[in-house]
């Protein structure tokens, strides 16, 4: 199907493009009877429609529509409309194809439902042939699949629900008798307009075996509808029912975002089904569906025979090579320069303006007070979306565990968490660098379970030292491994460059875990039931409820949770030790198709708090190295720049892989950023313009449960108070060039860059533009390590690495002499060939022709 293939296609399809194949796409495929456009924002529902009339061309509407035929209309039910009011009116437009001109468009006009576009082809048959492809996996990998009926038919839930318990039965078919060589990925259904893929893979070793390895997966399917398994089967549908049930709950939280949210849910569902009840047509087609359902139809599509069957391969790298110099090599050569953009004209924009846009959570119906345990408990009613999360928050985190106290506590305890699907419901958490939380999420219906299943997870936290043993033999495994990583070696260098000798940059060594293993579980519990402690934790609720009734639940179910043991103490963490001096380095990659270019330098650290200069020097960051590598150069997809602080941390980074011939041009594009921004010199406007995107990114990203939730959780995990996003507006709108330079003051003196790719084109780069530069030999460097731990056993290893090179070397310089002496038969061929050539030729020569006179006859 010409809708299945590579989307971006090949170096020549993509030269092949012209301007006016462009042009001509657009006038076929943009056209107002193929367009969904959607409101969403904060707005008067009631005058929707007036804001598109207001706002669009009203040629969309009818290509004969002008402003005479935009009037006024009384709304619906207003007996007696007041011209003055405009609550009374709405915009309509008139018919310009009628004179009566007292007849409105009817904007609204049902369309046939967009989906009957694609229901006129059949399903196509089966591929017979097992196909055999390469691209760019990390592993061979088997794939099969089934054609199902497009999607927007009213069955997508049921293709979701097919996937996820085709996913269980395959997975349990496998565990149970399956084949060792394969290593089950899942199934999962690729929902399209033409038709809906139903995909199961799995990685193998053995390519060889891959039609094998495929038929394997084939043969679990058939239990979708064995009724001899019938019980698996509805375990598996229950699980997978409260799990789509949850995700259509979640998304109802989210209004919209770039690429997401409940609005783009909608959007794309009513453009399809010309139905825009997303959410509730999606319930109700879940609570249709039945074991039975899921059964039959994969009793129809998932049949044997109708399986396509293929084996993907890794492509090599020389091949990756060859491909990727196909391109041209000097786009960044060219004069094209990078566009100047604004979102508004900042001239109408001034301080008091930014500050009254950026947005803060209102907190009038907020509650916080501390329970008789010492339990901070803060309630925070919000949102229209019927979603609760209530969220545990332990102070104390990684950076302020530099003997990894915590971190062992955590590897080393469980907790009996229910079940969260069974009130549709989802766990979040984990050890943060400053502090720790455990959380569920849920419907508000279910507040009282919610709390009541977080309330006895934490008091169920118990050690848990299984595997310790083998743990610390495994890690100290892994050290040793990670000496033969290259990976392992730049982000070790780059690191303890830019904060040198602090715990945070320090890697875990063997003595480590000699002095971790002398933890027992009595050690354990007592960090538990320390760091979980009444007087070490806060209580956050946020979502739809009312807030009395929430107060008196909290208060039922967390009023009587106590600790006997000393809360934990949070110590304060140091500040960044000062980097080195400027250095670049080289690591060799191989046959890479492209090269790594990235770069550290120390910034002005704050405690390790949010601050708004650096948070807009992080999008300026990023920018720039947008503008400059990708829209005006060409020679990288999607670089990044940032910038990280935490506690004990402050850096700038910029990273991007471009092709090989950029990587100078590369690092000295993030040089010229660096110095403009420290010298001050950044465009003063272009900053009000970051200032103003910030000012709306915050208030966007403080709409849902989700976000206002995590938003006081930083805060409160943190030691802040409640007035975190007052102060943090008012340092937002104050940000200046000046700021931002003062942030990365040094940073480019004490920077560490890192190149890593094809060494000799990368250093033939930087010498031709007298960049100093180090090669680091990174397996010396390796083996240099491992023989410092362990010196036995790097003997062990050196000798098996010389013999296996030994070995190698000895096959290529056999492979050499039999291409030498194929080569020589080759050549003694040709010469014999060439000599019998020339004595035929002298024969022929000496020979006369037919009725030629010869002497002497």
């Amino acid at each position: 199907h010409p809708y299945h293939r590579p989307i971006a296609g090949g170096h020549d399809s993509v030269r092949a493009i012209t301007p006016q194949d462009l042009r001509d796409w657009t006038d076929q495929m943009y056209a107002p009877e193929t367009t969904t456009i959607m409101i969403v924002g904060d707005f008067d529902i009631n005058r929707g429609l007036d804001l598109l009339i207001e706002n669009l061309d009203l040629k969309l509407f009818h290509p004969d529509l002008t402003d005479e035929h935009v009037v006024k209309w009384p709304r619906s039910g207003v007996k007696a409309p007041n011209p003055n009011n405009p609550d009374h009116w709405r915009l309509v437009l008139l018919d310009p194809t009628v004179n009566d001109d007292g007849t409105p468009v009817n904007a609204q006009s049902p369309l046939a439902p967009r989906r009957d576009m694609y229901t006129r082809s059949p399903l196509p048959a089966p591929n017979p042939d097992f196909g055999e492809y390469t691209s760019t996996v990390d592993d061979p990998t088997v794939v099969v699949s089934w054609t199902m009926p497009p999607a927007y038919q009213g069955n997508d839930t049921l293709h979701s629900m097919m996937g996820n318990v085709l996913s269980n039965v395959v997975s349990f078919g496998l565990a149970q008798g399956g084949d060792p060589d394969l290593k089950f990925e899942g199934c999962g259904a690729l929902d399209g307009k033409f038709a809906t893929l139903m995909l199961c893979t799995g990685t193998i070793k053995d390519v060889d075996r891959a039609e094998r390895l495929a038929e394997v997966i084939v043969d679990q399917v058939s239990t979708l509808w064995n009724p001899d398994l019938r019980d698996g089967l509805e375990s598996a549908f229950i699980s997978a029912k409260m799990s789509i049930m949850a995700d259509i709950l979640r998304s109802l939280d989210l209004y919209a975002s770039v690429g997401g949210g409940r609005a783009n849910d909608i959007a794309v569902y009513a453009h399809f089904t010309d139905n825009p009840k997303y959410h509730s047509s999606k319930i109700e087609e879940l609570n249709q569906l039945t074991p039975g359902n899921v059964a039959g139809v994969g009793e129809q599509f998932l049949q044997r025979n109708r399986a396509n069957m293929m084996l993907v391969k890794p492509i090599e790298r020389d091949e990756l090579q060859e491909e990727s110099s196909e391109g041209e090599s000097d786009h960044y050569g060219s004069k094209i320069t990078k566009s100047e953009y604004g979102l508004v004209d900042v001239t109408t924009v001034d301080k008091d303006r930014l500050r009254d846009l950026a947005y803060e959570p209102d907190q009038s119906d907020v509650r916080e007070y501390t329970l008789p345990s010492g339990l901070r408990v803060v309630i925070v009613p919000h949102g229209e979306a019927p979603v609760v999360r209530a969220t545990l928050i332990a102070g104390g985190g990684s950076s302020h565990d530099p003997d990894d106290t915590l971190y062992f506590a955590n590897r080393f305890s469980d907790s009996e968490l229910k079940d969260a699907l069974r009130i549709a419901g989802q766990w979040y958490g984990g050890l943060g660098s400053t502090y720790e939380t455990v959380g569920l999420e849920g419907s508000s219906g279910n507040l009282d379970a919610v709390l009541w299943m977080l309330r006895d997870g934490v008091e169920k936290v118990e050690p848990d030292m299984a595997n310790r043993p083998k743990w610390a033999k495994d890690g100290k495994k892994r050290i040793i491994k990670n000496f033969s990583d290259m990976d392992f070696h730049v982000g070790q260098i780059m690191r303890t460059h830019v904060n040198p000798d602090h715990h945070l940059t320090t890697a875990r060594s063997h003595e480590d875990y000699d002095r971790m293993m002398a933890i027992g579980g009595s050690d354990v519990k007592s960090t538990l039931a320390s760091h979980w402690h009444p007087k070490n934790a806060t209580l956050l609720l946020v979502g739809r409820f009312d807030g009395d009734r929430a107060e008196a639940m909290v208060n039922k179910y967390w009023g009587g949770w106590s600790s006997k043991a000393d809360p934990y103490v949070v110590t304060d963490v140091a500040p960044p030790n000062p980097a080195g001096e400027r250095r670049v380095l080289v690591f060799e990659d191989e046959g890479k198709t492209q090269t790594t270019v990235q770069l550290r330098c120390p910034v002005r650290y704050d405690g390790g708090m949010p601050s708004a200069a650096h948070d807009v020097l992080s999008t300026v960051l990023r920018n720039e190295a947008f503008a400059t590598l990708r829209e005006a150069a060409g020679v990288v997809y999607s670089p990044y720049g940032g910038v990280t602080q935490s506690p004990g941390t402050a850096f700038a980074v910029f990273s991007a892989d471009v092709q090989n011939d950029a990587a100078a041009f590369t690092l000295e594009t993030y040089y010229k950023i660096l110095k403009n921004i420290e010298d001050g010199a950044y465009d003063a406007t272009q900053v009000q313009q970051e200032v103003y995107a910030a000012v709306l990114r915050t208030s966007l990203n403080r709409q849902s449960v989700r976000q206002v939730s995590g938003s006081f959780e930083s805060a409160l995990g943190s030691g802040d108070t409640l007035d975190r996003w007052g102060r943090y507006a008012d340092d937002l709108v104050a940000v200046t060039p000046e700021a931002m330079g003062d942030v990365l003051k040094g940073c480019t003196d004490h920077s560490i860059a890192y190149l890593s790719g094809p060494k000799d084109e990368i250093v033939a780069l930087l010498e031709e533009r007298e960049i100093e530069h180090e090669v680091i030999d990174w397996e010396q460097r390796g083996r240099d390590m491992h023989a410092a731990v362990d010196p036995k056993g790097f003997e062990k290893a050196e000798k098996k690495r010389l013999k296996a090179e030994a070995k190698k070397e000895a096959e290529e310089a056999e492979a050499a002499a039999e291409e030498g002496e194929d080569s020589e038969d080759a050549s003694e061929s040709e010469d014999a060939s060439e000599s019998e050539d020339a004595s035929e030729s002298e024969d022929a020569a000496e020979a006369p022709e037919e009725g030629e006179e010869v002497d002497g006859e």
